[in-house]
C-alpha cells in the first residue's frame, strides 16, 4: 500500500467519513467564477493547519484528557478548519503546495472516530492529504457504499509503481488527474454489495463526470470541508 493511499485509508475508514464532507458537482451546472488565491496565501493557510499547541495525547483514546473539552478543542481548531476550507476552495493553486506538505508531521487537530467515538490526532500532512484526495479522486464517492457493520467498500486507484505522487500533483493538471481516475473506475468490476441497478447508476454518473471534464477542460468542482467532531 502506498504512503498516500495509507493516509487516505486512515482518513476515510478511521474517521468513518464524519470528519470530511464533500459535495461533487457534475452535469450541466455552470462553474462560478471566483477570485484565485495566490501561492503565498496558500502557503499561509498550510502553515495555519499547524496547531500552536501540543497534541493533548498520543495514540487513540476513548476519553479526552482532564482539562480538554470538545468546546475548547472546537474553538482552538476553528482557524484550522477555516484554513482547510480556503485551501480546498483554491485547490488548483494549492495542489502542488499540498503535495510538498504530505509528510509534514506537525500536530494539527484532534478528531473523533465516527464509528467508535474514540479520539485521535492528525498531522498537517494528513489534513493536506485529505484535501488532495477529495479533489483528485472525485470518482470515489460514486463507488463507495457501507456494509451492514458500517465498514466502507470502495475502489482504490493505484498509480503506477514508478510514479511519484508528489511529482504527479506538481506537474499535472487537476482535470487530468480526475479524468484518469474516473476512466479507471469505469473499467472496474462491480463491487459485490452493489446491486446491478446501483452499479449501473454509478457508471452513468461517472460517464457524466468524464464528459463534463472533456467538454469544459476544467476539473469537477468539489465543495470539501473538515468537521472534527460528530456533535
Amino acid at each position: 500500500m502506498s504512503t498516500f493511499r495509507g493516509v487516505i485509508s486512515a482518513l476515510l475508514l478511521l474517521a468513518g467519513l464524519i470528519g470530511y464532507h464533500t459535495d461533487t458537482s457534475h452535469g450541466d451546472e455552470k462553474i462560478a467564477e471566483k477570485k484565485i488565491a495566490s501561492r503565498d496565501d496558500c502557503l499561509k493557510w498550510i502553515d495555519q493547519l499547524a496547531n500552536p499547541k501540543k497534541a493533548p495525547f498520543k495514540g487513540v483514546v476513548r476519553r479526552l484528557p482532564a482539562g480538554t473539552t470538545l468546546s475548547s478543542l472546537a474553538k482552538q481548531q476553528a482557524p484550522i478548519a477555516d484554513a482547510y476550507g480556503q485551501l480546498s476552495d483554491n485547490i488548483e493553486t494549492a495542489l502542488p503546495l499540498l503535495a510538498a506538505s504530505l509528510q509534514d508531521s506537525r500536530f494539527s487537530s484532534v478528531f473523533e472516530n465516527g464509528y467508535t467515538g474514540d479520539y485521535y490526532c492528525q498531522t498537517v500532512g494528513q489534513l493536506c492529504a485529505g484535501i488532495v484526495d477529495a479533489h483528485i479522486n472525485v470518482y470515489r464517492p460514486v463507488v463507495t457504499t457501507a456494509e451492514g457493520d458500517g465498514h466502507l467498500r470502495t475502489l482504490w486507484f493505484e498509480p503506477k509503481p514508478d510514479t511519484s505522487m508528489e511529482t504527479e500533483l506538481r506537474q499535472r493538471k487537476l482535470a487530468d488527474l480526475q479524468l484518469e481516475r474516473i476512466e479507471w473506475a469505469r473499467q472496474q468490476p462491480k463491487i459485490e454489495i452493489f446491486t446491478d441497478e446501483e452499479w449501473k447508476k454509478a457508471i452513468e454518473t461517472l460517464n457524466k463526470m468524464a464528459k463534463q471534464i472533456r467538454e469544459t477542460n476544467l476539473p469537477i468542482p468539489v465543495k470539501h470541508r473538515v468537521q472534527f467532531f460528530s456533535k
